[in-house]
């Protein structure tokens, strides 16, 4: 379900947050001018778990889009190992450790994942599990515009 179709653009916020790895990354700065997809997610939510794959492929698919998988209130250990049992890789996973942007977003829940664009406002947000399909309908009219 679409939750925002742009009609309150919201920026993305200027924060930064730690990889698994232990280094900083700021959201900004892996924007940068980009189209940009943030994906809240947690291991222990089935739906989150379910669309990684989709995610992960659309990553590939669309090199030119900015991916950043922000876990929400995990430790590093968990999500890196986590990561290693799917089997996926991603360029940017980043852990809000707080909840900080769900908080933001008004997440009740787990996955959401938010559309910027090269300018770094939302043009949409998708809550729930978001279906190889759709996530792909959304970036080929972010890229094409």
């Amino acid at each position: 379900m679409v939750i925002n179709a742009g009609n309150e653009q919201s920026a993305l916020p200027n924060l930064a947050f730690n990889t698994p790895q232990g280094s900083t990354v700021n959201l900004h700065h892996v924007a940068n001018q980009n189209i940009t997809v943030v994906n809240l997610w947690a291991s222990w939510c089935g739906p989150c778990r379910r669309e990684m794959p989709a995610l992960a492929a659309a990553e590939k698919r669309f090199p030119q889009v900015k991916f950043i998988m922000l876990n929400q209130r995990e430790p590093a250990d968990v999500v890196s190992e986590f990561l290693t049992d799917i089997g996926l890789e991603f360029n940017y996973v980043l852990l809000d450790t707080k909840g900080d942007v769900a908080t933001m977003m008004g997440a009740h829940g787990l996955p959401m994942t938010l559309f910027y664009d090269r300018n770094g406002n939302m043009v949409s947000s998708h809550f729930g599990e978001v279906s190889a399909a759709s996530l792909q309908a959304e970036l080929e009219k972010l890229t094409t515009e």
